[in-house]
């Protein structure tokens, strides 16, 4: 794919002669003097900039600094025949990165490549440590949010246990809108620590299409007009969820981009579809068996030519203020659940991205449900640096008949289970806490009791090894429902009655 190029230069000759030079390996275009130079740096992203220094309109220093406030990660090269070394060393300081004269303009092709090569290899590295940087954010972000969502989850379920019909019809669709928030937390953490496996459950696309949608039509400017079309019965297919949620919103919001300012139509399409040796322009193999299809096509005037083979690239993007990665992930998702994404375009004619899903298998039969038994009266010490935290496990375990001690450090936990490891059946600690970490505080626990049952709780990715290193009896992924907790104490407790 050849360079594109701007080159400020008022010589119809030189302009020949560099174009000639860049013959095969570059796209150049042409400002003369100041105002179609800034005009043409705000229309467009270059690979880099030729700059003239002798521009009467625009001399050296002024171009560089006008082109490093519009385009400031854009490499500037000085193409001239009348720079002094002093000179050229002043441009390298206020901004160029290399020189070419022009009695050897030979020489250019080769400074251009460097240059541009060195630009996209610089701009790869910022991004994957802007990537990192995320990541490490992320981390420590969610461990906050999932605190905060299992408080609101468990204090949804204590509330309707006394609650009239009514209101537990409102705090079901509330509890089921803190699972999604789950859902997502517990996906950026997986995505932060490089891991990604989530469960995948039965999804039916027709509600999921028509709930992105919704959200994408109180956010996105009112001269979109955005129509979904279901088409005959349509199968659910076995998926994350919150991952194909991402899916839809991302190809919605690329086809609200490319609409631009402009008022536009995005038509979103559902529907299952057979494939008998289908091709497809992303996947190098025919594509054959029983699919969801989604398809959602925007008005725009369609992807260039030079665009298109790219448009799944990592950090690839046309876009001045575009990370690059909206695509990519959504063919990652796609690749994850054994799906395909599709495009086709045509110039001013509009694109359409179609993804597909494969049919779910037939559904398991469901597990029978089970009552949650009270329990004995055993003696459970929690240990938690988030009060709420600490209130609301408690409330749902005396609710069962357990009897509660809490503390809200290691400090604490390690004072009371001196004094009453005889008595506690089980200690239920979380891992990130200061003071004394949930990791040091097993330690110390077990050697006061070498036998001490343990329950971990944890609101970061889980690691595998944490659960045998700490020798904990389960580990709880929070946020957790008071089902989940109940069921692993009953069965803890159990183990520690026979032990």
């Amino acid at each position: 794919m050849p360079f594109n190029l701007l080159l400020l230069e008022d010589n119809s000759d030189d302009v020949v002669l560099i174009r000639h030079q860049l013959r095969g390996q570059a796209v150049v275009e042409v400002a003369v003097n100041r105002e179609p130079f800034e005009a043409a740096l705000r229309a467009k992203r270059y690979d880099a900039i030729l700059v003239d220094y002798a521009i009467p309109q625009l001399p050296g220093q002024k171009a560089i600094q006008v082109a490093r406030s519009i385009a400031p990660m854009t490499p500037i090269i000085i193409v001239s025949g009348s720079v002094t070394e002093e000179q050229a060393i002043e441009a390298v300081r206020v901004g160029a990165v290399d020189f070419c004269n022009k009695s050897r303009l030979g020489w250019l092709p080769g400074i251009v490549k460097r240059v541009v090569m060195e630009a996209k290899a610089s701009a790869r590295a910022i991004q994957m440590q802007r990537i990192e940087n995320i990541g490490t954010l992320t981390a420590g972000i969610t461990h906050d949010l999932n605190n905060l969502i299992f408080h609101l989850v468990c204090a949804h379920e204590l509330v309707a246990r006394t609650s009239s019909p009514e209101n537990k019809r409102i705090l079901a669709r509330a509890t089921e809108t803190a699972n999604r928030a789950i859902d997502l937390v517990r996906h950026l953490t997986m995505f932060s620590r490089g891991t990604d496996s989530p469960a995948k459950v039965l999804v039916n696309m027709p509600t999921l299409v028509q709930t992105v949608a919704n959200v994408a039509r109180e956010t996105f400017p009112r001269s979109i007009r955005i129509d979904v079309q279901a088409s005959g019965p349509v199968p659910d297919i076995n998926a994350n969820e919150t991952q194909v949620h991402q899916v839809l919103l991302n190809l919605l919001i690329n086809a609200k981009d490319a609409l631009g300012d402009e008022p536009g139509l995005i038509k979103l399409a559902v529907d299952r579809v057979s494939l008998a040796d289908f091709r497809m322009s992303t996947h190098p193999l025919p594509v054959s068996g029983e699919f969801v299809r989604v398809s959602v096509q925007d008005s725009n005037g369609g992807i260039p030519d030079d665009v298109l083979p790219h448009i799944f690239e990592g950090f690839y993007t046309t876009k001045p203020d575009g990370s690059g990665i909206g695509l990519s992930t959504v063919r990652s998702i796609l690749l994850g659940h054994g799906g395909y994404i599709d495009v086709s375009t045509i110039p001013r004619g509009g694109s359409t991205f179609t993804v597909l899903f494969p049919v779910a298998g037939p559904e398991p039969p469901a597990e029978l449900k089970t009552e949650y038994a009270d329990g004995e009266g055993q003696l459970i010490l929690i240990v938690d640096d988030e009060l709420v935290i600490l209130d609301v496990i408690r409330q749902i375990l005396e609710s069962f008949n357990y009897t509660v001690l809490i503390a809200g450090t290691g400090s604490e936990a390690l004072a009371i289970y001196r004094e009453r490891h005889t008595e506690i059946a089980v200690v239920i600690t979380d891992f990130q806490m200061q003071n004394i970490s949930g990791i040091a505080l097993c330690g110390f626990l077990r050697e006061i009791n070498p036998n001490v049952k343990i329950m971990g709780m944890t609101g970061l990715a889980s690691d595998p090894t944490l659960k045998t290193e700490c020798k904990l009896d389960c580990v709880l992924m929070k946020p957790f429902a008071s089902r989940v907790l109940l069921d692993a104490l009953r069965v803890v407790c159990k183990n520690s009655s026979t032990s």
